[in-house]
């Protein structure tokens, strides 16, 4: 009789012990999830503070600095064109090359 008994007991350890493992295997599961969330929202707060970022720079002494489109604009004056051509233009490469280089 004793036998059986402690057969019992062992059974009940085992059993308690397989679902404290199955317990401790779902508390990783959760917070494997929790962390991916995290890191989720901190690229997603990264991304913001790419894309929203300013820089802040002390205004430059003497001329301002030429812009490409400002640059581009004095050109195509300069050969008597204005953008909306220049764009009209650039779809056909022969005609673009009579703008740019004037052949």
């Amino acid at each position: 009789m004793e036998l059986l008994g402690a057969d019992t007991n062992s059974d009940t350890k085992v059993e308690s012990t397989n679902q404290e493992m199955e317990h401790e295997e779902e508390e990783l599961e959760q917070e494997k999830e929790i962390m991916k969330e995290e890191i989720i929202v901190g690229i997603n707060k990264l991304k913001r503070r790419i894309w929203e970022t300013r820089i802040i720079l002390r205004r430059r002494r003497g001329r301002p600095r030429i812009k490409w489109d400002e640059n581009l604009q004095r050109i195509l004056l300069r050969k008597r064109h204005t953008l909306q051509t220049a764009k009209t233009l650039a779809v056909n490469k022969k005609e673009w090359k009579k703008l740019v280089y004037g052949i």
